[in-house]
């Protein structure tokens, strides 16, 4: 006689059931879906929480279940979406497709994070879309695809947009003289630039983070001038140069130390040629490094492109370097080199003054910041 099978309780405690469907896959997590109700709640907030869609099979898939079901709409929080696709697709099912995701985009009336990912051939996300949404943004990230009336309206339905990373191209050309009007975006904190020049269309915001990569044309550096507008409020800066921009590493410096002189964090990251640093003193950044009187942290990312260390030939000369910035510099706590094998060189000074090395740890993870 085959034994009774052991009957589970009708209610566990909600935590169990949430920690069940943390450590479970996504394929099985549709399987919990089938067991029973309040399984298939927690694995549906799991499984709809953040979604990642590429293609227009999936868009449409996606589409039509959030369209038809409210108690999944509210589950998603992050979403991204392409602006184009990489395959072909005939009118009618593109129609099919923007028709459904635009019914879709009305029903995530909790969605926080929108990611635009393309540049592909074959359109699929018109701006069109998302205006008159009823969610509001925290993040952004991606090309707005649009005329440049249509991309502002709809900054300007999202004020609460912190964070936002705008891509390739621009809202503007780069020979336009024109700024995102004040007012848009008011609260935005954290910005990412993928060019310099675009900082000379955009306002004073009150931002605290800043990622930018820096041109140099000509005898000036391409929008850095336009740093000051955040010196009350900026405290963390990642700045990012091509080979080119070696000749001009110190001036980079300086104007930085110059138009944003509260900076708490600061990274630097430059590839070069090989051996082109090797005889490079870092040390000659210290007079401007040392205006930043409140730098706690400093990253100088510098390396070749064979993925050697540039600038510190070894881990003695590394610490010798680290403490001549960290003794000159009274606020600076960390300083960090490039190291062999895509690792870092970690010094830190404690609170005795003394300086020690934390040995090949990258001290990078603080700096993220996610759209």
């Amino acid at each position: 006689m085959v034994p009774a099978a052991t009957s589970v309780p009708s209610r566990l405690p909600i935590e169990l059931y949430r920690d069940v469907v943390q450590h479970v896959s996504a394929r099985h997590l549709t399987t919990l879906c089938t067991v029973s109700s309040t399984l298939r709640h927690e694995a549906e907030r799991v499984l709809y929480h953040t979604i990642q869609l590429y293609e227009p099979q999936r868009v449409r898939s996606w589409s039509l279940t959030i369209a038809g079901s409210e108690r999944l709409g509210v589950m998603v929080h992050s979403l991204t979406l392409p602006q184009s696709f990489s395959v072909d697709i005939d009118q009618d099912t593109a129609n099919l497709v923007q028709e459904s995701l635009r019914i879709a985009l009305r029903k995530v009336i909790n969605l926080k994070y929108l990611k635009i990912t393309g540049g592909l051939r074959y359109p699929c996300l018109d701006l069109s879309l998302l205006a008159g949404c009823p969610f509001r943004l925290l993040g952004l990230s991606g090309n707005l695809a649009a005329k440049e009336a249509d991309a502002l309206k709809f900054l300007s339905e999202q004020p609460y947009i912190h964070s936002w990373s705008p891509g390739l191209p621009f809202l503007f050309r780069p020979q336009s003289t024109r700024t995102i009007p004040d007012g848009i975006l008011p609260h935005l904190s954290e910005l990412k630039l993928d060019a310099s020049r675009m900082l000379a269309h955009i306002p004073k915001w009150p931002l605290r983070g800043l990622v930018v990569r820096i041109q140099h044309f000509g005898n000036g550096l391409d929008g850095m001038d336009r740093l000051h507008l955040f010196q009350d409020t900026l405290t963390s800066l990642r700045c990012s140069g091509d080979r080119a921009s070696f000749d001009h590493l110190e001036q980079h410096i300086l104007v930085i130390a110059r138009s944003v002189p509260k900076l708490k964090h600061l990274k630097y990251w430059l590839v070069l040629y090989s051996g082109i640093l090797m005889i490079y003193d870092l040390r000659n950044l210290l007079p401007s490094i040392c205006q930043l009187t409140e730098l706690e942290t400093l990253l100088l990312m510098l390396h070749t492109v064979d993925n050697g260390p540039a600038g510190c030939n070894d881990s003695d000369h590394a610490r010798e370097v680290a403490r001549d910035f960290l003794i000159s510099c009274p606020s600076l706590r960390r300083i960090s080199f490039r190291a062999e094998r895509s690792t870092y060189l970690c010094f830190v000074k404690d609170p005795s003054g003394d300086v020690h090395m934390e040995a090949f740890k990258s001290i990078d993870e603080e700096w993220e910041w996610h759209a």
